[in-house]
């Protein structure tokens, strides 16, 4: 079951691509993505780095394994970790050699 905390949270995120992302029209590629339910939207409560590893690594297979019609981009929402700006770019260079890695360049 979903705990009441990442409902809201869903809900604040998804209100927020509703009237920021889509209702300024900063992105005329998001709107088809973020209006419908070929984004996925996956919350980590976890302040843990190998906990956000690891959802992040399970969302690249998903999205590699399924179809654009189906997935076509996942939203990580990180409630607790990576506070620090610093280890926020460290994971996020971690992050971009795992896609190469995973030899995702160009589909990720």
């Amino acid at each position: 079951m979903v705990s009441s905390t990442t409902e809201q949270v869903e809900q604040q995120v998804r209100a927020w691509l509703d009237q920021f992302v889509d209702g300024l029209n900063l992105c005329p590629f998001a709107r088809p993505v973020v209006t419908s339910d070929m984004m996925r939207l996956t919350i980590c409560d976890s302040d843990q780095l190998q906990q956000v590893a690891e959802t992040f690594i399970a969302e690249l297979d998903l999205i590699q394994r399924s179809s654009e019609s189906k997935i076509a981009t996942t939203l990580l929402v990180l409630l607790i970790a990576l506070t620090d700006f610093e280890e926020y770019l460290s994971f996020i260079e971690n992050a971009e050699a795992l896609i190469e890695e995973m030899d995702l360049v160009g589909t990720i």
